[in-house]
């Protein structure tokens, strides 16, 4: 199952990839500019993507929070860190989560393992948090379209069958 995994970050990572490429052809202003939809901006949105993928890198890890209180404070910090930063500085966040994603799925090995998440409460696979993380993404990812195109700029295409597409 490593395999398909793996092609299904490949394609996460592809998706962010051309998002970030295309917010670099739009209006700097744009990605902190409020509106009202899902998000407050669309920087807001990344940051979003980002604080979440950091909080399942840690899970992947076994370094998940041992409580809630420790659990928002990680966030806390790492939305100060990602608020900080421009949309070059957010795109090489993700690229350093990039790395250490797959730093982690090299010591995972068998992705059909299972772990207990949530405080105990939930038992999945490796698996399945991928596909958690690449959902996720694919969900953020469409609201910014959205988010875009309420600015009045297009959205990319980020499908899947295009990263096929491409890949081939």
């Amino acid at each position: 199952m490593k395999s398909s995994s793996v092609k299904l970050y490949n394609y996460h990572e592809w998706a962010n990839g051309k998002l970030f490429d295309h917010l670099f052809t739009l209006p700097s202003h744009l990605i902190t500019e409020e509106i009202t939809s899902v998000f407050p901006s669309v920087k807001d949105a990344l940051v979003h993507m980002y604080v979440v993928e950091q909080g399942w890198l840690s899970i992947i890890m076994g370094e998940e929070s041992t409580s809630f209180d420790e659990m928002a404070e990680r966030v806390k910090s790492l939305t100060d860190i990602a608020q900080s930063r421009d949309t070059k500085g957010l795109a090489q966040l993700f690229d350093d989560l990039y790395l250490a994603f797959r730093r982690a799925f090299d010591e995972i090995g068998d992705f059909e393992r299972r772990t207990t998440i949530f405080f105990g409460q939930l038992e999945c696979s490796y698996a399945d948090i991928v596909t958690h993380v690449v959902n996720h993404g694919t969900y953020h990812r469409g609201n910014i379209t959205a988010m875009l195109r309420q600015l009045g700029y297009a959205g990319c295409t980020t499908d899947y069958g295009l990263f096929l597409f491409e890949s081939k």
